[in-house]
């Protein structure tokens, strides 16, 4: 399954939104694969665009070329940059002081 995941990172990653992936796929055997993925995505993605897009080609990808099921829908853990208005920069959401 190490193999399946890289090649689904790679896959997600290709998203223009999406800055970093991290993707675990775990084989549940006869019930199919469960698929978590962590994203670290730009300040300016559009969030359920970009779930969206996890999802279809997670679906794609497991059920075209390798006929594997999965067990459930994916889940799908975002982190993004937001930007900091009252000094003028992007921050990755831990907190910065205000004046420097």
């Amino acid at each position: 399954m190490t193999e399946v995941a890289a090649q689904l990172r790679s896959l997600i990653l290709q998203a223009d939104a999406v800055r970093e992936a991290d993707v675990q796929v775990d084989n549940l055997h006869r019930n199919g694969v469960r698929v978590a993925t962590r994203l670290h995505v730009a300040s300016h993605a559009d969030l359920n665009r970009t779930v969206e897009v996890v999802f279809e080609q997670t679906e794609w990808f497991l059920h075209a070329p390798l006929l594997v099921r999965l067990s459930s829908i994916p889940s799908v853990e975002l982190s993004f940059d937001e930007l900091d208005l009252r000094v003028g920069r992007v921050h990755d959401g831990r907190a910065h002081a205000a004046g420097g």
